[in-house]
């Protein structure tokens, strides 16, 4: 496949036609900026319309050189390692992901998957817990990105997000940036697509399991939007081949983006999705089946997030603003042996719900070889929860309680990252501070402190070698937080962040022809984990089941390590015919009440 030109016309338009259908990307090289490389893209019948935002070069040149062909593995300065870009290539055709974006990201270098029963999209980032990743959707965080998720946790069977939408997922399991803070395992940045400003195109999709309806266009010469919605039948499907639980689902999404001219810009966005979770008798006897009949409870959730994104471009800085409110309504319910003829039998009645109104500020300016990024967050959390359960121990308890939880957080960030002229050498540095009203000790956004340094050079041609340490600190679960006793008393409130350092060392090569290699030697050392009073196991391991965790007695005193090395590559041979693969070789341990360390 060849490589084809276009000149833009004075507004910066541009179009290129008679393109087969396939796998590309654009590059923009204008005199006096950066060059642009665009993430990959899917051509159709349809055509695609791409956007290229480009920044003006720190210094005046007088001549430019355009390669016929650009490196497909775009570089994050800010974080040289441990970062990933999945482009739709990999998204569409990676083999068993079925385009859920959950299991496209669980084969990357350093993530582990639980499929308990093969039924979970569970992420485990370099020895981490499920409950330590941190998803956003085009800058706005959203709890989660599963059907049924884990309350306190993450993961699900079924993936949220509507895989057509996606344009690129940055996927961070390390080194993460200043602005996306409370994680310790790994960000996932989604990132959608543009609404067609040209054609409006509808789209009906009846599979397997599901069925959806969706749309790409635009409003208005300055609005474009995506909207989808689906529903899915995996019940009756479950039912037929004798499997335990009888799952279904609905979701739907939308994003609208207005640009009032060259500088001002409104992005409204919207996830949802509606889960009902029940029990299937009749599944042969096998044992396996009964095991999880005996366990599983019957569940409802809602799930959704409503936010907007405002950005300002002035000079060679923009200003971005991000508002969103997040909710979460969870029900379970489990009658001893399934018989629900008498009250008698119930074990778990549980309601909770998760509300969380989020605002963030961020401003990056270019001075010369600096690029400068500065800016603050600002939450209200609500939790509520009214939990009956009967807890079968050594000695039954009986646990019932009602909880309201009502309390601030705030973060200040700033980040400098410096690239050398001739694009060899780059250097960053950058600093988070969280805190909250919860605890007096929480309080202090001094007692959470995280700077982070990172290092790249290129040593010889496209082989780049990259270091980086960081402390890194996420906030417990609102489950945990808001637990009480019978008498209704908050049991954790000594609770402390979870504090995570880490270092990490590598050796990367990529070229213009679509090769990648890279090995990577990382080392993460934990403190403050959350260990069960109860039964003295590390509340992680109890986060790839579905229902809730972290709903207990906790004392925030668990010692934890992991390290190991990656060896990643990927070879983009064609827009028909790719090779990737990965290897992770690591080990995790945390340290028990006796000062001993245990394998994960």
């Amino acid at each position: 496949k060849g490589t084809k030109y276009a000149i833009s016309d004075a507004q910066g338009k541009f179009q290129i036609n008679n393109l087969p259908a396939g796998a590309y990307r654009i590059q923009v090289d204008i005199l006096g900026y950066n060059q642009y490389i665009s993430e990959e893209f899917m051509i159709s019948n349809a055509g695609y319309f791409i956007r290229a935002e480009i920044e003006q070069e720190s210094r005046l040149l007088n001549q430019i050189t355009v390669k016929p062909k650009a490196d497909p593995f775009r570089r994050f300065p800010e974080s040289p390692l441990s970062q990933r870009s999945i482009g739709v290539q990999e998204i569409e055709r990676n083999p068993g992901a079925n385009r859920d974006i959950s299991r496209v990201v669980g084969s990357l270098p350093g993530v582990g998957s639980v499929t308990a029963g093969g039924y979970r999209n569970d992420l485990l980032v370099r020895g981490g817990g499920p409950s330590e990743n941190k998803f956003f959707l085009d800058g706005i965080e959203i709890p989660t990105i599963n059907h049924f998720s884990t309350q306190g946790s993450s993961g699900g069977p079924v993936g949220i997000i509507d895989a057509d939408f996606i344009r690129e997922v940055d996927f961070y399991g390390g080194t993460f940036p200043v602005n996306k803070g409370g994680a310790i395992s790994s960000v996932l940045d989604f990132k959608l697509k543009d609404g067609d400003p040209v054609n409006n195109s509808y789209k009906f999709t009846l599979g397997a399991s599901e069925a959806g309806i969706s749309s790409n266009g635009h409003l208005s010469n300055r609005t474009n939007y995506l909207v989808s919605a689906r529903t899915s039948y995996l019940q009756f499907l479950f039912k037929a081949i004798g499997l335990p639980f009888l799952p279904s689902f609905t979701d739907a999404q939308f994003k609208i983006e207005t640009r009032f001219d060259n500088k001002h810009e409104l992005t409204i966005l919207g996830l949802a999705g509606f889960d009902n979770m029940t029990l299937n008798d009749d599944t042969g006897g096998k044992e396996e089946n009964e095991y999880i009949l005996a366990y599983l409870p019957v569940i409802q959730q809602e799930v959704f997030t409503l936010g907007a994104a405002y950005r300002y471009f002035y000079g060679k800085n923009n200003l971005n603003l991000y508002l969103s409110h997040s909710y979460l309504n969870n029900r379970n319910i489990k009658y001893r042996n399934n018989d629900e003829s008498s009250e008698s039998n119930l074990t778990l009645r549980y309601k909770s719900v998760e509300q969380e109104t989020k605002f963030r500020l961020e401003n990056i300016s270019r001075i010369s070889d600096f690029r400068l990024t500065a800016g603050f967050g600002f939450d209200m959390p609500q939790y509520s929860n009214d939990t009956y359960q009967k807890v079968f121990l050594s000695q039954p308890v009986t646990i019932n309680y009602n909880s309201d939880l009502n309390f601030v957080k705030y973060a200040l960030f700033t980040n400098v990252n410096y690239t050398s002229p001739n694009k060899k050498i780059s250097v960053n540095l950058g600093a988070r501070a969280d805190g909250n009203s919860f605890s007096s000790h929480m309080s202090n956004p001094l007692n959470q402190f995280s700077p982070r340094l990172s290092f790249s050079y290129e040593f010889a041609r496209n082989l780049y070698l990259n270091w980086a340490i960081g402390k890194y600190y996420q906030l417990p679960p609102l489950t945990a937080m808001g637990f009480r006793d019978n008498a209704g008393e908050l049991v954790n409130k000594d609770l402390k962040y979870i504090k995570s350092y880490q270092a990490a060392l590598g050796v990367d090569f990529r070229n213009s022809e679509g090769f990648q290699f890279g090995v990577e030697f990382f080392h993460k050392l934990n403190y403050n984990g959350l260990y069960s009073v109860n039964d003295s196991i590390p509340v992680e391991g109890k986060a790839t089941n579905y229902g809730v965790v972290g709903n207990e007695e906790i004392s925030s005193q668990l010692e934890s390590k992991a390290f190991g090395a990656e060896f990643s590559f990927r070879w983009f041979v064609s827009d028909k015919f790719n090779l990737i693969s990965s290897i992770t070789l690591f080990r995790s341990q945390f340290k028990n009440n006796d000062g001993q360390w245990n394998a994960n």
